[in-house]
């Protein structure tokens, strides 16, 4: 059962995706993931999701991404319940590779992060547990 994410990812991607995408993915392992998702070529009966890269800067247990599209950001929550978690900064290229912009130590063990405001470079970074 350790992949039976990796085939639920690409039953869902098979539905939606026709050409080739990138996917970004968390896991309790320590890492964010560049996945490529290749749609079945004909006479096949699935798709291939494969593992671009990996980074381990989002703290021990990453759990949620945030995309913000207008500065091509991608926010990491760390719901590690250890009092040492992390929010992570990504820089997003359009092959879907990050690389680390910054990190901030958070109190508790968020699960969900959401972007608010910013539209007179007052914005902020809400998170819940």
């Amino acid at each position: 059962m350790q992949y039976s994410w990796l085939y639920l990812a690409t039953m869902v991607l098979q539905q939606s995706v026709a050409d080739g995408s990138t996917l970004l993915a968390t896991h309790y392992t320590g890492s964010v993931y560049n996945l490529l998702y290749t749609p079945p070529s004909s006479g096949q009966q699935h798709g291939n999701l494969t593992i671009r890269s990996s980074t381990a800067s989002c703290g021990n247990k990453p759990s949620w991404l945030t995309v913000d599209s207008t500065s091509n950001a991608v926010y990491c929550m760390d719901e590690d319940s250890s009092g040492q978690n992390v929010l992570a900064s990504f820089s997003s290229a359009t092959d879907g590779t990050v690389k680390l912009r910054s990190t901030t130590i958070t109190a508790g063990g968020s699960v969900h992060g959401a972007l608010y405001g910013g539209s007179d470079g007052k914005g902020f970074f809400a998170t819940a547990e």
